[in-house]
C-alpha cells in the first residue's frame, strides 16, 4: 500500500472511492433488474427459442427504434451482473451478437414453476424501498421496526389495511414457497413415516400441497390466522384451521415453519416454539419441528451467500422484529424452548433444513444417562476436536445437556450420535476411524 504522509496512496483512495460508489448505487441493480422483468425480457429471450439480437429484441418489445441503445445500455449492465449472457449467432445479415438467458433470469420465466418474478418486483415495490430511507432516523426513535417509522404502523397491520401491496406480498412470497418442490424432492427422509404434519403460516395452502403430491397419506394442516384460512376448500388430507400461534399448535408428528420465524424476536421464538414443544410426540416417536431458514456461517458460505444472507438480516431488521441466525443463535432459542436435540442440513443454498426434536423423558433440555459420573467424565476418552470432525463431513447434530454436573452456567456437554442412520444423508461413514464402531459417541466441552 502506498502512502505519503501518513495518508492513502492516490492509487488506493481511487479504488476506495470506486468500492464506495458501487455500493452507494446498488440499488440501481435491483432496479433494472426489475425493469427486465416489467419489460418481460426474460420470456421474450426464452421465447425466441435461439439467441436474440438487439434489433430483434427492441421489436418485440413494440418499443420505438429511438429506445435501441438504452436497451441496449441496460442489458450491458445486466450481462456484467450475470442475469444474462451473450453469444454469436448465425444471421441472413452474417454473425451478430444474441442475448440468451442464465440460471438466474431463468427463474424469472413466467411459464416455469420456479418463477421469482413475483418476489423481484414485490422487494422494489415502493412500500418496501421507502423504509430505507428511514433507517437512520429509527435509530434516534422508539419505533419498534424501521417499517413503522416510514409508514406508521407496523407491516403486519400495514397489509391488513392495503389489500393491493397484500396480495402483492402474498404473491411474491408464494413464488418463493414453489421451491419447496425441491426441498420435498432432496429430503425425502424427512417427510417419509410421517403421519400428520402442521404447516404454521401455511397461507393458502402450497407448501402443503406440494407435500401432498409426494407423500399423499400424510394428512396436512395448514395453521394460519382466521382470516387467510377463511373460505379456503379443503380436500382429502388438508385442512384448514385459524388460529394464534403464540396460544397452541395443532397436534401433529411434525411442525413445519418455512421462512417463518425469521420474522420473530427470539423471545417470540421461543414462545412459539414452546407451544411445537406441546403439540408432537418425543424424538421416539417420530416428532420433530422441522424449520426452513437461513443460517448465517461466515467462515463456511461463499462470499455472495454470506452477503445476501446479512442483507436478508437487515431487511428483518427493516421490516419486522426478527433475524436471521447463527448456528448458536439457533441453537439458543431451542435451548430456551425446551428441546434437547437439533440437526441442520445447509443444501439449500441460502436455507437450511432445520430439525429439532426432544427425547422422550427429556425436560428442559436435561437428561442423565446411566454410566455418566456426576463429576463429569465420561467412560470414552473426550474428543476435543469433533466438531472440527464433524464439520468436515458436513455433520451437524447435536443433542444439548446443560452442564448440571460440575455447576457452570452456559457450557454443554453434547452428546454427538454417529449412528449412519441417524445422519441418512451422509454415506461412507465405515471409512472414519471415529465412526466405523471403535467409538460409539463423544463427548466434549464446548463454550
Amino acid at each position: 500500500m502506498d502512502h505519503q504522509d501518513g495518508q492513502l496512496g492516490a492509487k488506493e483512495l481511487f479504488q476506495a472511492q470506486s468500492h464506495l460508489y458501487k455500493h452507494a448505487f446498488s440499488f440501481a441493480n435491483s432496479m433494472c433488474l426489475n425493469c427486465a422483468v416489467q419489460l418481460g425480457i426474460p420470456d421474450i429471450i426464452h421465447n425466441h427459442k435461439q439467441p436474440i439480437t438487439l434489433p430483434e429484441l427492441v421489436s418485440s418489445l413494440h418499443l420505438p427504434p429511438e429506445k435501441t441503445n438504452s436497451i441496449h445500455r441496460l442489458l450491458r449492465l445486466l450481462v456484467h451482473l450475470g442475469f444474462f449472457a451473450t453469444t454469436k449467432h448465425n444471421t441472413n445479415e452474417g454473425d451478430q451478437e444474441g442475448y440468451v438467458l442464465t440460471p438466474s433470469s431463468r427463474l424469472l420465466l413466467r411459464s416455469e414453476i420456479t418463477n421469482l418474478s413475483p418476489f423481484v418486483r414485490a422487494m422494489v415495490d415502493p412500500v418496501m424501498v421507502t423504509p430505507w430511507q428511514f433507517l437512520g432516523d429509527w435509530f434516534q426513535g422508539n419505533e419498534t421496526t424501521v417499517f413503522e417509522t416510514a409508514h406508521g404502523v407496523g407491516m403486519w397491520e400495514f397489509c391488513d389495511q392495503n389489500p393491493k401491496f397484500n396480495h402483492t406480498f402474498n404473491e411474491a412470497m408464494a413464488s418463493d414457497s414453489k421451491m419447496m418442490n425441491f426441498v420435498v424432492g432432496e429430503c425425502k427422509a424427512v417427510f417419509e413415516g410421517l403421519s400428520s404434519l402442521v404447516d404454521v403460516g401455511g397461507g393458502t395452502g402450497l407448501i402443503a400441497r406440494i407435500i401432498l403430491d409426494a407423500y399423499p397419506h400424510i394428512k396436512c394442516t395448514v395453521f394460519d390466522l382466521p382470516h387467510v384460512i377463511a373460505n379456503l376448500p379443503e380436500s382429502k388430507n388438508l385442512s384448514y384451521v385459524g388460529g394464534d400461534m403464540f396460544e397452541s399448535i395443532p397436534s401433529a408428528d411434525a411442525i413445519l415453519f418455512k421462512c417463518v420465524l425469521h420474522n420473530w424476536s427470539d423471545e417470540d421464538c421461543v414462545k412459539i416454539l414452546k407451544r411445537c414443544k406441546e403439540a408432537i410426540p418425543s424424538k421416539d416417536d417420530g416428532g420433530k419441528v422441522i424449520i426452513i431458514d437461513m443460517v448465517i456461517d461466515g467462515e463456511r458460505d461463499e462470499h455472495d451467500i454470506a452477503e445476501t444472507k446479512l442483507v436478508f438480516d437487515i431487511l428483518m431488521m427493516v421490516l419486522v422484529t426478527g433475524r436471521e441466525r447463527t448456528e448458536k443463535e439457533w441453537e439458543h432459542i431451542f435451548l430456551q424452548a425446551g428441546f434437547s436435540h437439533y440437526k441442520i442440513t445447509p443444501i439449500f443454498g441460502l436455507r437450511s433444513l432445520i430439525e429439532a426434536n426432544n427425547w422422550h423423558g427429556c425436560n428442559n433440555s436435561m437428561e442423565l444417562w446411566s454410566g455418566v459420573p456426576r463429576c463429569g467424565k465420561v467412560d470414552h476418552p473426550p474428543i476435543p476436536d469433533m466438531r472440527n470432525v464433524m464439520s468436515g463431513m458436513g455433520i451437524r447434530d447435536i443433542l444439548l445437556i446443560p452442564d448440571i454436573f460440575l455447576g457452570v452456567k452456559r457450557r454443554f456437554f453434547l452428546k454427538v450420535f454417529l449412528d449412519r442412520h441417524v445422519y441418512y444423508h451422509q454415506t461412507n461413514h465405515s471409512s472414519h476411524p471415529i465412526l466405523n464402531g471403535q467409538l460409539g459417541y463423544g463427548w466434549f466441552r464446548s463454550d
